[in-house]
């Protein structure tokens, strides 16, 4: 049996991505969110024109297909996972880790093997 992703869904928030032709910034997302009775929470910051609505908790389902059925501004609305945001975070700072390692590709080898040991360690405690 093979094991899956399980996402972990924020509560009382949504994802909402408008569609390339349309120009959106904050004021438009705000706009659009309040006519449909959301509240633009922020900018998400894994992907362009995307924006955080805050909903009901436990409504985040109907608030995905309030924003879908409106098809001619919006390309996708889904639930957040926080799950995979925190990933994304964390193996951003290991990359940031590793490409630090750069200016420090000369360092004599025992400074440079701690460095090296400290991303390994990071790297493995990643889940």
């Amino acid at each position: 049996m093979t094991k899956r992703y399980k996402p972990d869904y924020a509560k009382g928030e949504i994802l909402v991505c408008y569609l390339d032709n349309i120009d959106t910034d904050l004021g438009f997302a705000r706009t659009f969110g309040k006519t449909l009775g959301y509240e633009l929470a922020d900018i998400y910051e894994y992907g362009d024109d995307v924006f955080i609505y805050k909903t009901l908790s436990g409504k985040e389902n109907a608030a995905c297909k309030a924003f879908i059925s409106h098809n001619k501004f919006v390309d996708w609305a889904e639930k957040r996972d926080i799950k995979i945001e925190k990933r994304w975070k964390s193996l951003e700072q290991g990359v940031e880790m590793l490409t630090s390692l750069n200016d420090d590709a000369e360092l004599p080898d025992m400074e440079y093997a701690e460095k090296l040991d400290k991303i390994i360690a990071y790297l493995k405690n990643l889940q």
